[in-house]
């Protein structure tokens, strides 16, 4: 088992909801350090659809040693989502100037 996992490397959090109240991601991890926001998602085999991992602060991810596609919403800094993008698979790099956290 990795040591380099999500749920080992990142604290919880909790829901995250939109404006309306409807829940978008059920289960988030938060990575707000470097060593969590360095190692985000690698070492994680899969995400269950309802489960999410939140970089903050972060305005470009990358996929290079990713396993699987995943979503991603790049928020403001009021929390606003100012850009989706989905499906992102492996290998790419992504980047949102003026973003100021990352939702994968």
């Amino acid at each position: 088992m990795s040591r380099l996992r999500v749920d080992r490397t990142c604290r919880r959090w909790g829901r995250v909801v939109d404006d309306d109240g409807r829940v978008l991601v059920e289960r988030c991890w938060v990575a707000d350090t470097f060593a969590a926001r360095l190692v985000g998602l690698l070492g994680t085999a899969r995400l269950d659809a309802d489960e999410g991992l939140w970089l903050t602060p972060c305005n470009a991810i990358h996929m290079f040693g990713m396993r699987f596609p995943i979503a991603v919403a790049f928020l403001d800094e009021g929390g606003r989502v100012v850009r989706i993008a989905d499906p992102v698979v492996p290998g790419t790099r992504l980047r949102h100037p003026g973003s100021r956290s990352v939702i994968e």
